[in-house]
This record gives structure tokens, sequence and C-alpha cells, in this order.
């Protein structure tokens, strides 16, 4: 199984939108953590849901991945990946946030899925940072961070650029191509 973890804080629902608007479904399973907190989660997942032709969950109960669709990480909870099943959990702030990019990719055990792709969106602070330093040495892992003159607040990217393990650094358009060239 192919998956995509998506991580994004200030300006990502924005961004999102216009990956996803119009999209077919993705031979790959998609996972959105975005620094959200409820009611705002399901409205996030209702709105992709709309613009895209994925089936689109918001994660608060323990779902297992199907090819081709997007889970959403729920409001206020962390999202993990145990066995072939998303889990919300409880649990204390990770980098000032909940849910946090790091403690999902940090979940994904090594062998599975079979190839990782990881994004990081606009947002402040270095959420995803030791997330994508974890998945490297774990898994096959291609990491993109969003292009600085498209963020709103350019601190994700910007962090995970530093870092020396991004491997491609795209606006939100090429995001959009990238994903339906790689998994259509």
């Amino acid at each position: 199984m192919k998956l995509v973890v998506i991580g994004s804080s200030t300006g990502g629902v924005r961004t999102l939108e216009k990956i996803f608007h119009g999209m077919g479904r993705l031979n790959c399973s998609l996972v959105i953590v975005q620094h959200i907190s409820r009611p705002f989660d399901q409205k996030l997942a209702e709105n992709l849901a709309s613009q895209c032709d994925m089936k689109v969950t918001c994660c608060r109960e323990t779902q297992r991945m199907t090819l081709g669709d997007m889970y959403v990480a729920p409001g206020n909870l962390h999202l993990q990946l145990k066995g072939q099943k998303l889990e919300p959990t409880e649990g204390e702030l990770v980098n000032y946030v909940k849910p946090s990019i790091d403690m999902m990719m940090k979940s994904i055990p090594r062998g599975y899925p079979d190839e990782i792709h990881a994004i990081l969106l606009t947002g402040m602070g270095k959420d995803g940072v030791d997330g994508i330093k974890y998945l490297k040495e774990r898994h096959q892992t291609t990491v993109i961070a969003q292009s600085e003159e498209t963020c709103s607040v350019f601190g994700i990217p910007k962090n995970a650029i530093k870092s020396g393990l991004v491997d491609k650094i795209l606006s939100p358009d090429e995001i959009r191509e990238y994903l339906i060239k790689t998994f259509s």
C-alpha cells in the first residue's frame, strides 16, 4: 500500500482545498493532519469530500485504512497508525499542538506501508520535522515541502527544508500535479 501523510497548520485548510478541488480517486491512502479543533475537523472532512472523488473520514473513531480514501485527524486528539488502522489517541501536546504531525508520522511501523510520501504545508513551528527524520530512517519516503511564496506562514516548510530531508519544494498546484501523476 502507498501512503501519503500531509501535515499543515496556519493557512492549511485553504491550501488543502486548492490541492484536492476536483481531484479524482487516487491509488493511495491519504492522512491529513491539520492543526485544527472540533467541530472544524468534521467540517474540513466534509468540505474535502465535497470537492474530490475520494471518501473522506474524520477519524474520531478507529478506522481501517482503505486504498483511495482520505482520513482527517480529529481535532484535539492525536492520530496514530496501529497495524493497518488509524486510531485517535489522547496525550500531551507535541510541539504545542494536538493533533501532531510528528505523532502521526512516528507511529508508522517499519515495513508498512510499502511507500510513503510526506507533504508539509504552510504553518508555524516545526511539527513534522522529527516525523520526516523518523520516516527517512525507516522507510522509502519522499518528502515534499510547500514553496515559501505560496505559504501563509513559512515555518513548518522552512524548518523541514533546513533539516536537509526535503526532496522537492513545490507550490500547491505542483503538489496537486505530483499526486495525480504519482497515484492515478
